[in-house]
């Protein structure tokens, strides 16, 4: 997270650009995740005040492939992989 967190503000700065955010993409059953404070701190907090406040985004896993998929009927076979990949069989 610390490199992305640098590289979006190189990229803005190099580049002119008014913004470069980053996104954090969790499935919700981490629950190391979402008890994150109460496990290491908060992290995410922390690189915002590296940076600016909303440098970094928090995106639920599952609204994204769900989104994606939306997108065109052809991606219907890459949701259901992320979702046996990455989102039904997770362990956490």
């Amino acid at each position: 997270m610390m490199r992305n967190c640098v590289l979006a503000d190189d990229f803005a700065r190099r580049t002119g650009a008014t913004w470069a955010d980053f996104a954090v993409c969790c499935h919700s059953a981490n629950l190391s995740w979402t008890n994150r404070s109460q496990c290491w701190g908060d992290a995410i907090g922390a690189f915002r005040s590296l940076s600016v406040s909303d440098c970094v985004l928090e995106w639920n896993a599952e609204e994204v492939v769900e989104t994606i998929a939306s997108l065109d009927f052809r991606l219907k076979d890459w949701q259901t992989w992320m979702r046996d990949r990455y989102l039904v069989s997770c362990a956490w």
